[in-house]
């Protein structure tokens, strides 16, 4: 079983990232879609599991899309939703 998330949140980029601290193993900002992301690598305190987060911002909201499973299937269905995510409005 794997977990994959999308959140929406008021959180700043830099909110997020001083949150992160701790916990980051790598940060990059990516281009993917046609969009800007910016990719997190974290270790998840409870489990140590690495946990992979997308975040792109629009407007004053923040959304995360995330998966915490190194499954190359679920990974691989994981990043063509980056890939082809868009905003419809």
């Amino acid at each position: 079983q794997f977990v994959l998330g999308i959140i929406e949140s008021t959180n700043t980029i830099e909110d997020l990232l001083t949150k992160a601290e701790p916990y980051l193993i790598a940060k990059e900002n990516i281009k993917a879609g046609g969009l800007s992301w910016l990719k997190l690598s974290l270790r998840q305190p409870q489990t140590g599991a690495l946990v992979t987060s997308h975040f792109i911002a629009r407007g004053s909201q923040l959304y995360e899309f995330g998966t915490a499973t190194s499954d190359p299937d679920i990974i691989a269905v994981y990043g063509r939703m980056i890939t082809s995510f868009r905003f419809l409005k």
